[in-house]
């Protein structure tokens, strides 16, 4: 398996580096990219979304789910539980914060045919 990077540099001082030639070493390179990556970590325990979903009743559960889903799983999960115990919701929150951070432009939702019109209602109707 190999681990693909997408590498967006918006920093003058990155584009002046990257022109000039000036590089660091591997192990600074990689030093920052964990420290970066842990304070994305860091700021997923506050859901910025959360003021912005309305009409929906939130749970602790729903929120824990969330940023569960968000921290550890990097937003790929199978959220699968009983039925009524809000599921869209935790799909709806953890789309929603990634919308709200401006980390994704598209996102894709799988869900069983008989669901698919449901969800799409449910959904656009609480965001």
């Amino acid at each position: 398996m190999t681990d693909s990077y997408s590498l967006k540099f918006e920093d003058s001082q990155a584009a002046y580096a990257l022109k000039n030639r000036h590089f660091t070493s591997l192990e600074s390179y990689e030093a920052r990219l964990s420290l970066f990556n842990l304070s994305i970590l860091a700021d997923y325990d506050q859901l910025v979304c959360l003021p912005e979903l309305y009409n929906i009743d939130k749970h602790w559960y729903q929120i824990e789910t969330a940023k569960k889903v968000i921290k550890q799983f990097g937003g790929r999960a199978m959220l699968s539980d009983e039925v009524g115990l809000g599921k869209t919701i935790e799909a709806g929150m953890i789309c929603k914060e990634y919308l709200s951070r401006n980390q994704i432009k598209s996102l894709l939702i799988l869900t069983p045919a008989t669901e698919r019109f449901s969800m799409a209602t449910r959904t656009a109707s609480k965001v």
